[in-house]
């Protein structure tokens, strides 16, 4: 999921950087397209309408409606953002956990049986 809302306004799509290289993870295809690159130090290169802007492991990456991109600290990401699910997502959640519970269930019952 890399979608997110404010709290209260419209969606926007980040990631969240961790460091590392970039060859060793997969990004939303918007940021595919934005030149990104690591120097080598475990930061993040990114090009936005100010410039490059250094992200460190834990910054957002963050993809406005306008489609202006900006760095945040988590710190401020997580107090103005949370998570958004698609329907489609919601649905994928509600099977997992439902198929989960089925398994968990299905596991006690099978302890039960067992001799102690």
């Amino acid at each position: 999921m890399n979608t997110f809302k404010p709290i209260g306004d419209a969606n926007i799509e980040a990631f969240q950087w961790t460091g590392g290289a970039l060859g060793a993870r997969e990004l939303p295809h918007w940021a595919q397209a934005l030149g990104l690159h690591t120097p080598g130090d475990d930061t993040l290169h990114v090009p936005t309408h100010a410039g490059t802007t250094r992200a460190v492991p834990g910054d957002w990456v963050v993809r406005a409606v306008d489609g202006s991109v900006h760095v945040m600290p988590d710190a401020a990401f997580t107090a103005q953002y949370e998570p958004f699910e698609t329907p489609e997502e919601k649905k994928a959640t509600a099977a997992a956990a439902k198929a989960d519970a089925k398994a968990d269930a299905a596991d006690a019952k099978a302890a039960q049986k067992e001799p102690v």
